[in-house]
């Protein structure tokens, strides 16, 4: 049964996910992107902030950097940890390491990162709400629940990209 897991494409798989997964997190955790990481949550905090203005414009919701404030109170502040990028990178590396043809990887890419962008703005806003009027219950639903909010979607995005994508 081992024997059948371990081919040879398998191991290659496996090597290319774990190799381009590192590297794609020493260059966000070190390299230049490094620098760039705030500017990339002060957009998903004015996205959120966006939402929650349109949605419930009572709310007062403003963007100081990449904290989201209800009437100058802060409410959620997005950190290197809540960005998304690790969901991003784990799609990235897992679609590049996955033997086909490269214009499937090109549209996996934009697609995934279109909806794993979408879904974590949606998990901040809902953070949001859950920070202000819930607040008893943040901390279980940001440790426990929300990152599912990102990892779920890249885990079934990655399955149905998989019965899409040609292989080589």
């Amino acid at each position: 049964m081992a024997s059948q897991f371990l081919t040879k494409s398998n191991i290659l798989f496996a090597c290319k996910f774990i190799g381009i997964s590192l590297l794609l997190a020493l260059v966000f955790e070190y390299g230049p992107v490094l620098s760039e990481r705030e500017g990339w949550s002060k957009l998903l905090a004015s996205a959120s902030c966006f939402i929650v203005q349109t949605a419930t414009p009572a709310e007062g919701c403003v963007r100081n950097g990449s904290t989201l404030l209800s009437h100058k109170t802060p409410v959620v502040v997005i950190t290197e940890e809540c960005d998304g990028i690790n969901a991003l990178i784990l799609l990235t590396a897992a679609i590049l390491s996955f033997p086909c043809m490269i214009r499937y990887k090109i549209m996996g890419l934009v697609l995934g990162w279109i909806i794993l962008v979408a879904c974590n703005i949606l998990r901040i806003t809902a953070l949001y709400y859950v920070s202000k009027y819930y607040y008893s219950s943040f901390d279980f639903i940001h440790t426990l629940v929300a990152p599912m909010a990102t990892i779920m979607p890249t885990v079934i995005f990655y399955f149905i990209w998989l019965t899409r994508a040609k292989t080589e």
